[in-house]
């Protein structure tokens, strides 16, 4: 197992849940300051759609972190981060701010990478086939004498003479 460092925070859907806000009232998402409009999708609604606390003062759906890898998509460093639903289209926390609600979201950076090793058996297929072979040897005239560092080996007969030393 091996333990890397996540500088960002990786992509995750996050269910939200704002309740005791301003009845029948169009709120925007904020994730550590930054517009996430596009982001979020309200409970029976398509993603980036209005989102508007019912007539009990709830507002709940889902808010989807982007890949950091993403070109163009919002990125957040790992730690804590605060998500806001306001109903300041800037995230003012002064002024015409009817209803607002927060929560701290933290993510860690750290990855465990695990390797797994998967072993695999198939029934082996074995065939058999029979073999004859036929072999000749013949041997001409060999000398071999012993010296006191080795074995010299004459070759005589056909064909040129060699000599052979193992020491």
């Amino acid at each position: 197992m091996s333990v890397a460092f996540a500088p960002f925070i990786r992509a995750k859907d996050v269910a939200f849940t704002a309740k005791d806000m301003k009845p029948l009232t169009r709120i925007f998402p904020f994730f550590d300051g930054i517009d996430v409009s596009a982001y979020v999708t309200p409970t029976g609604s398509s993603a980036g759609a209005a989102l508007t606390t019912d007539a009990a003062g709830q507002a709940t759906g889902t808010f989807a972190i982007p890949d950091p890898e993403t070109s163009g998509a919002p990125k957040w460093r790992t730690g804590k981060r605060t998500f806001r639903l306001t109903t300041s289209s800037t995230n003012t926390l002064t002024g015409d701010v009817f209803t607002s609600a927060e929560a701290d979201y933290s993510a860690k950076g750290m990855i465990q990478q695990v390797q797994e090793t998967i072993v695999s058996t198939r029934e082996a297929q074995v065939s058999r086939t029979d073999v004859q072979e036929d072999q000749t040897i013949v041997r001409t005239n060999i000398d071999v004498q012993i010296h006191k560092f080795g074995l010299v080996v004459h070759r005589h007969g056909d064909g040129p003479c060699c000599t052979i030393i193992l020491c």
